[in-house]
């Protein structure tokens, strides 16, 4: 069913991703740079610039000193500019930013998560920001392949990356991938090796799972579906496709190849606790997991999601640099230079290796610091990925109310075809009473 919002050009999705829960992947925290690196634009000048701009951002983790830090060090230059920078949590800036926007006392700029997005698109409140390479003489080719693809709608670009990465990615516990006779070294590349391997891995009489994949890990689960062609929306026609071909193959592919077996527990909402405790041998998640298994002791790999018969199906998340309608344009080219300051060479390997939020720009890959991590290099690898879902306003209704669910029958034996149908006129409900 074609919906009658906005037709996406972009292809990319939105999940919840908490990037304050980023604690870093192991590499030591270093000081973003004093002075411009080779990328420096000099395009800006004093004259067009306000000497006051301010910063939202929900950086109430460990994050929050590093930004502060780099915000400082910014201030510091002899530039003109002061960046006022307050730490508001994200359901917070959801709540105020739309208020003052209409009173005049919004922040110059705000980082927010583009699940936020919508709501600001919606009613008409993001300010395009496709002038910004003109502004700071920068290049979009500085940029991985696909992550400025994200934030495009109508042939306008709507925000600018600041933390942006695949957002899931495998991982397996090389202890037990020994214990089963499998090299710890070479894990499974494709989803049909992955069944392979989780069968020999399984001991079930001591609490070993071959597999963690949750039914309801609608991330996850997507990210299967798009490696064998499926797909929930179509973001070109704007569409709800959940009932489609590829869908209910590669669904009767998850059903009858990991949940009738049981690789993967049952009714499981949250697999992190068991993977922590070292009772799953292949499991899914986001660059925030490495801190958590070091401090477990748990000895790991971590590589790209596996391929289907297309693709690895990647999905992409992140937080954003947004800018609001009515915001004086001498603001706005302030809030340019502060943003391509942080793209600075030393800023970006200061802000990855000291978050374990992984690089975007393309130069920042080649450093020695970051192309020496592992958990750093698979994730910032964006391309081909989409977003989890188009900017709609009832995505948030649809996960809970028909996806999940959907996801919950399939995991108990249900007819998928049957199940997809039934999902599909659900959603359209759903999709026709926005």
């Amino acid at each position: 069913m074609k919906q009658k919002s906005r037709k996406m050009l972009g292809v990319w999705a939105a999940t919840a991703f908490i990037v304050t829960s980023l604690a870093g992947c192991g590499a030591m925290k270093t000081e973003p740079a004093e002075q411009g690196g080779g990328n420096t634009p000099e395009n800006i000048s004093e004259a067009d610039t306000a000497g006051e701009i301010s910063m939202w951002g929900d950086y109430t983790g460990p994050d929050g000193e590093l930004m502060t830090e780099m915000v400082e060090k910014y201030n510091a230059l002899d530039n003109q500019i002061n960046l006022d920078f307050s730490i508001v949590p994200e359901t917070q800036m959801q709540e105020k930013i739309p208020i003052s926007i209409k009173t005049g006392t919004a922040p110059t700029m705000a980082i927010m998560m583009n699940t936020s997005m919508t709501a600001f698109l919606d009613a008409g409140q993001l300010r395009p920001v496709d002038d910004f390479f003109e502004a700071t003489g920068r290049s979009k080719d500085e940029f991985v392949d696909g992550v400025l693809d994200a934030f495009m709608i109508d042939g306008h670009l709507y925000g600018l990356p600041q933390d942006m990465c695949t957002s899931r990615a495998m991982y397996w516990n090389k202890d037990l991938f020994e214990k089963a006779g499998l090299d710890p070294e070479k894990p499974p590349k494709t989803w049909e090796e992955v069944f392979e391997y989780a069968h020999k891995l399984e001991d079930k009489e001591n609490g070993i799972y071959g597999l963690a994949l949750p039914a309801v890990d609608i991330g996850s689960v997507t990210c299967f579906l798009r490696s064998y062609g499926g797909e929930l929306f179509d973001f070109e026609a704007n569409e709800i496709t959940i009932d489609r071909e590829e869908n209910k193959k590669a669904l009767t592919l998850m059903q009858q190849e990991i949940f009738a077996p049981e690789l993967t527990p049952k009714q499981v909402q949250d697999t992190q606790a068991g993977t922590l405790a070292g009772q799953y041998a292949i499991f899914f998640s986001g660059p925030w997991m490495p801190s958590g298994l070091e401090e477990n002791g748990i000895n790991f790999g971590v590589a790209e999601m596996p391929k289907g018969s297309v693709t690895n199906g990647k999905t992409i998340e992140g937080g954003l640099y947004l800018i609001f309608d009515g915001t004086p344009e001498e603001e706005v080219r302030a809030a340019y230079d502060y943003i391509s300051y942080t793209y600075e060479d030393e800023n970006r390997v200061a802000w990855s290796t000291g978050t374990g939020f992984p690089p975007f720009i393309k130069s920042v890959l080649e450093d020695e610091d970051v192309a020496g991590n592992e958990v750093l290099t698979v994730f910032s690898n964006m391309e081909g990925g989409k977003i989890l879902y188009p900017f709609l306003s009832y995505t948030g209704e649809l996960e809970n109310s028909v996806l999940k669910p959907m996801m919950e029958r399939i995991e108990n034996g249900d007819d998928v075809e049957t199940v997809l149908k039934e999902a599909q006129a659900q959603a359209e409900q759903i999709a026709s009473t926005d």
